[in-house]
C-alpha cells in the first residue's frame, strides 16, 4: 500500500470537508461543541489554501485520506490543521504528513512551526510533542494569543500553544 504527501490538487477539495467531519467525531462535546463539529472549513478557503500552496493531503492507494492545511506567519509555519479520516488512523499518516510538511517547510526557509491543539487528547499534544514540539506559556508570539483567543471564543476547550525549531539562524555572517 503506498502512501503519498504531497501539495492538493483543486479537484480533490470536495472530500477534505467530509475528512473533517469525520476526524471531528472522535473528539468529545466538552472540547469541541457539535455546532463546530459540523461546520468544517469552506470550500472557499481550501480553494485559497491550495492556490497559495498551503494545502497538503495524504493520498494512501488512490485516495485522499488526510489532510494538512497551514498558514505562514514568518518566522513560523503555522499548522492551522491536520486530519487523517478515522477509517485510516493509527497507521502513521498523521506523522508521515508532519514529517514531510515540516520538512519542506524547513526546506523553505521557515525557522519555527507552530500551532495550537488540545493538551490532554493523546493524538494532539501528547502526539505532537513525539515530533518535538513543545508547549508555550511564556513569550507566546502575538499571532498565537490571536488564535487562542479566537479559538475560546468559539468554545474549544483545553488548548495550548505549541511550536518546535526547524532550524536556528546561528546570528553571523561570513
Amino acid at each position: 500500500m503506498s502512501l503519498a504527501i504531497r501539495l492538493a490538487n483543486p479537484v480533490e477539495l470536495e472530500v477534505l470537508p467530509v475528512i473533517e467531519i469525520k476526524a471531528a467525531t472522535l473528539i468529545s462535546d466538552n472540547d469541541l461543541p457539535p455546532h463546530l463539529k459540523n461546520t468544517p472549513t469552506s470550500i472557499e478557503s481550501f480553494q485559497l489554501a491550495c492556490s497559495e500552496s498551503r494545502l497538503w493531503v495524504a493520498e494512501k492507494d488512490s485516495t485522499v485520506v488526510g489532510f494538512l492545511l497551514a498558514s505562514f506567519h514568518n518566522p513560523y509555519f503555522h499548522i492551522d490543521e491536520i486530519d487523517v479520516d478515522p477509517e485510516y488512523g493509527r497507521q502513521g499518516i498523521g506523522r508521515e504528513m508532519m514529517t514531510v510538511v515540516l520538512t519542506q517547510a524547513k526546506d523553505l526557509g521557515y525557522e519555527q512551526a507552530s500551532l495550537t491543539t488540545f493538551v490532554h487528547i493523546p493524538w494532539n499534544a501528547p502526539f505532537y510533542q513525539s515530533l518535538g514540539f513543545s508547549t508555550r506559556s511564556k513569550s507566546i508570539p502575538e499571532f498565537l494569543i490571536d488564535r487562542l483567543k479566537f479559538e475560546d471564543s468559539l468554545g474549544l476547550k483545553n488548548r495550548v500553544a505549541m511550536t518546535r525549531i526547524l532550524w536556528r539562524h546561528l546570528g553571523f555572517t561570513l
